[in-house]
């Protein structure tokens, strides 16, 4: 347990890293800005843009380390002859989303307050036309990382179910979710010229906002609910789950 617990603050320190990088940074710089942008560049350029890329890899050691503490061994069995299998999975899998996206969440909302509150609530430098609204426009960005982190945690544990090795885990579900992100970016596309249109989408966008904000919103969250129901399919059988994972 103690283990688990360094592993995931470790994590959680690399991503303070980023952003305290980045919030020293657009402190000292000599352009103007004003609230939004101040939150716009910390969030999205310099480190955290690289955040983004490394993220996959954060979010899975942050899912699985205390996941397989839970689910290997003599755990799951004790906890079973307490109470029931469906119970213990969902209360891992709520935990698991929490521990993945609420970093990120209060993360960028201090850093949209600290901006507010040095440079005022203004938007002047801060482009938001893709949605009308700039309060809209951060909101949706910042809910955005829900689902984004969700489904690197839910393609860690479907690896997971089958691999049974964290190591290979992670570095698969990192190769996954890029495979995901050049599926999707595929599909988009076929859709769009459909309409002779032309797109260079990509699934990171769910990170950084931009022109394909709303887009990217509604699918991230159908492809969190598929995701979802993979995990779910994945995990149900509790006889299967008790022996493979002894």
């Amino acid at each position: 347990m103690v283990i688990k617990n360094k592993t995931k603050i470790i994590m959680y320190i690399v991503l303070l890293m980023f952003w305290i990088y980045n919030l020293i940074y657009f402190f000292t710089i000599s352009e103007k800005l004003d609230g939004f942008s101040f939150w716009n560049y910390v969030m999205q350029e310099k480190s955290m843009y690289l955040l983004q890329f490394v993220l996959p890899v954060i979010v899975s050691i942050i899912t699985l380390h205390p996941f397989s503490n839970k689910i290997s061994g003599s755990y799951l069995k004790n906890y079973l002859l307490r109470d029931r299998y469906d119970k213990f999975l969902k209360r891992e899998i709520i935990n698991i989303y929490l521990s993945s996206c609420l970093p990120l969440l209060i993360i960028s909302s201090i850093t949209f307050i600290i901006g507010c509150f040095i440079y005022g609530p203004t938007y002047s430098n801060f482009y938001y036309k893709f949605v009308m609204n700039p309060f809209l426009y951060v909101f949706i960005t910042i809910i955005a990382y829900i689902p984004f982190t969700c489904i690197m945690a839910n393609l860690s544990l479907i690896l997971y179910r089958y691999l049974k090795k964290i190591s290979i885990t992670i570095v698969s579900s990192f190769v996954l979710f890029n495979l995901l992100n050049i599926v999707i970016f595929t599909i988009y596309d076929i859709i769009l010229n459909v309409f002779n249109l032309k797109s260079d989408y990509t699934i990171y966008y769910a990170y950084s906002g931009g022109i394909y904000l709303m887009d990217n919103f509604i699918i991230l969250i159908i492809v969190f609910i598929i995701s979802s129901l993979v995990v779910y399919f994945a995990y149900k059988n509790k006889e299967k789950a008790v022996i493979e994972f002894e």
